[in-house]
């Protein structure tokens, strides 16, 4: 029992300490956190909780043949074979089986509506849940002292606007994502610990063949994780520590699971793709039918004015920067199908992109923080410091080499995967300003006015011209 005169408990003014049980509330800097992480929480679950019940399922990215591929997998016994059977057809299974299955469940047990789809939705929501519980975790093992960061993090995933948009529609990469940070939380416990054991090496293998059955860029994990150990197996205070034989034996299962889920995606998924690395970057045949790929390392600056399609078209990164924060294909907001958003949508929209400047910087001066410390002091951070590099790099080069002529494959959620580790480079940010007191209070109180502004985008409503506030 935390004592009131104790250290901690004398950091609470007395009129705290005599009204509520200090033994609970700890020092106040956990207090508030523990209270900011419950609302990163609440927010995740209430948000994706609303879309799965007012967002339309035909309106996602794809969704006629991800649904198709589901269909064709629970109601045929079979994988799709080719584009007759879904658009998708070469996509791994996993995620379909699943989510076709909660779906069918939601209308057998809760009445859902059979072509809504629901139940697969409301998995999603248990899909970001759970990966902000890997995110809180990661937060907690790089930052064990520092409850601001914790914080930090698990609200800027909350309110990220790509993660509630993605995880409304019947779509792999919100269950790419938590496999994803699985996979790294567990390299990054067994490079911090410094031994790789037989076990942990078997659940990381399984965790990650687990991703590959669910996309294929689950590759670009599978390459910042194995770079991290082949860089602990070179330094030599790390090396001394791992005894050769047993490290072998648990990296040779490793790569011998990896490998495995590799040649079986190869061999029976996509039996007619003679090209591997044509099947890790898209499921298209042929050369890209766009031949002048200038526009392609623009800047626009119709981000802040025109945020929507087609302007700007094929300019990677403002379309990457407009899905992340708003609606450039037109799924949430507006229809894609329309010339331009409604007046009430646009605005919306146009304050998206300005709402997402500040929070971007600081997830990416965070992120060099990361890298500059796993290069410098904790190799073991490696990992997380490598998976953004990975994930956005694979991202633009797939991008830029099946490059279309409307942008199709510009879509923020193909890099879901790196999410987890922006809103810990966030928290970073967040974290480093702690010794200018007045600038952080200043900082917070702009993302929590950010935050309300938000909800007017992640709660679908816009499009049907209900805006929720």
């Amino acid at each position: 029992m935390l004592a009131v005169d104790s250290p901690t408990a004398a950091q609470w003014p007395a009129w705290v300490r005599g009204r509520l049980p200090v033994a609970a509330l700890g020092a106040p800097g956990v207090f508030f956190a523990r209270i900011a992480i419950g609302v990163a929480f609440v927010t995740i679950a209430f948000v994706g909780a609303w879309n799965a019940q007012h967002y339309p399922i035909a309106l996602g990215y794809d969704a006629h043949g991800h649904i198709a591929y589901a269909a064709t997998l629970l109601d045929s016994h079979r994988l799709p074979e080719n584009a007759g059977d879904t658009s998708e057809y070469r996509q791994p299974p996993l995620y379909y089986a699943v989510a076709g299955e909660a779906g069918r469940l939601g209308h057998e047990l809760l009445g859902f509506p059979e072509d809504s789809h629901r139940g697969a939705q409301y998995l999603n929501v248990l899909f970001a849940l759970a990966t902000a519980l890997v995110l809180l975790a990661f937060a907690r093992l790089v930052a064990p002292n520092r409850p601001g960061v914790w914080a930090a993090s698990l609200l800027f995933f909350a309110f990220l606007p790509v993660v509630a948009k993605t995880e409304a529609m019947f779509h792999p990469e919100t269950l790419n994502m938590l496999l994803s940070a699985a996979a790294l939380l567990l390299t990054t416990k067994i490079l911090l610990r410094r031994r790789l054991h037989l076990w942990p090496a078997i659940g990381l293998a399984v965790v990650l063949a687990a991703g590959l059955l669910v996309r294929f860029s689950t590759l670009f994990t599978v390459l910042a994780i194995a770079i991290s150990l082949g860089v602990v197996l070179v330094l030599p205070k790390v090396r001394r520590i791992h005894r050769s034989r047993r490290f072998g034996i648990a990296l040779a299962v490793t790569a011998v699971v990896i490998a495995g889920a590799v040649e079986v995606y190869r061999r029976h998924v996509i039996p007619s793709t003679p090209d591997l690395g044509q099947a890790i970057s898209h499921p298209l045949s042929g050369e890209s039918p766009v031949s002048n790929r200038s526009n392609f390392f623009r800047l626009s600056g119709d981000v802040f004015t025109k945020p929507y399609r087609p302007n700007y078209v094929n300019e990677a990164l403002p379309i990457t920067y407009t899905e992340i924060w708003g609606d450039w294909v037109g799924a949430l907001s507006w229809s894609g199908n329309d010339p331009a958003p409604s007046p009430a949508a646009l605005k919306v929209m146009k304050d998206q992109s300005w709402i997402g400047v500040l929070p971007t910087l600081l997830a990416i001066g965070g992120w060099l923080l990361l890298a500059w410390r796993a290069l410098r002091r904790r190799p073991a951070l490696l990992a997380l410091a490598l998976m953004p590099l990975a994930g956005v790099g694979g991202y633009l080069y797939r991008s830029y080499l099946y490059l279309t002529t409307d942008g199709d494959l510009l879509k923020a959620s193909y890099v879901l995967t790196t999410a987890p580790v922006w809103a810990l480079g966030f928290g970073f940010a967040y974290g480093a300003l702690g010794r200018f007191p007045i600038v952080r209070a200043c900082l917070a109180i702009c993302m929590v006015i950010f935050a309300i502004l938000e909800l007017r985008f992640m709660l679908y409503g816009i499009r049907d011209q209900h805006p929720i506030f």
